[in-house]
Formats: C-alpha cells, structure tokens, sequence
C-alpha cells in the first residue's frame, strides 16, 4: 500500500513539482481506496458514516479527494508552465550558442586581418 507523505496537505516549499505532484497522486489513491472500501462495506452508505477502521467520513475523505484533485490541476498547469518556460530557454540558449559562434568567427577573422596589417607595415613603412 503506498504511502501518503502528507495527507494534511501541506507540501515542504523546496519541494519540486513532480514531488508534491507524486504526492498528491498518492494521496489520492489512497483516499480513492479508503472510499471503495468504505463503499463496498455491508453499511449502508450515509453522507457521514465513518469509514471502516477509520474516524474519517465519507464526507471528510470525499472534501479530500476534492481537494487533492484541486491541488493535482493547479501542479499540472505549473508544470505545463515550466515546460513552456523551459522551452523558451532552450530556445535562447541556442541562440546565444550562435551568436558566440558568430563572435569566435569574427575574432578569427579580425586576427587575420591584424596579421596581415602587421605583414604590410612591416614591408612598407608609413
């Protein structure tokens, strides 16, 4: 059975967002299965029933999943964010590469050309 790190719902702040994502998938699935279980008991199901071995409610675990599912769009949006974000500085790395090799380029080239005033200076003083 996995293991749900923080059901409270609270996410240490230097965590990344596939790390609290993980744990709100877990966190779900865990809450999915306490409410099957809770579900497939021989109680009848009433909005607050406790929960087999459990002083959770249907209600209580049902606010839950709300909840992490909330939490699980919102990483998502983030982590769609960050991939465009990424992108974007790939992109601009690329770029900058270019530039740098265009840089290198012009320096080889503006060294010929030194070289080649030194070669003429030398042959024919001014």
């Amino acid at each position: 059975m996995p293991h749900a790190c923080k059901m409270d719902g609270k996410m240490a702040e230097g965590d990344s967002v596939k790390v609290k994502l993980q744990r709100n998938l877990a966190d779900f699935s865990i809450l999915t299965r306490k409410l099957l279980e809770g579900v497939a008991g021989d109680t009848p199901i009433r909005p607050m029933t406790s929960l087999a071995g459990s002083d959770q409610t249907f209600t209580t675990v049902i606010d839950q999943l709300i909840e992490r599912d909330r939490d699980i769009q919102q990483l998502v949006e983030k982590a769609l964010e960050m991939r465009l974000r990424q992108a974007e500085l790939e992109r601009v790395e690329g770029q900058l590469e270019k530039r740098n090799q265009d840089i290198g380029e012009l320096q080889a080239r503006l060294q010929d050309a030194e070289k080649l005033l030194v070669r003429l200076c030398t042959i024919q003083p001014l």
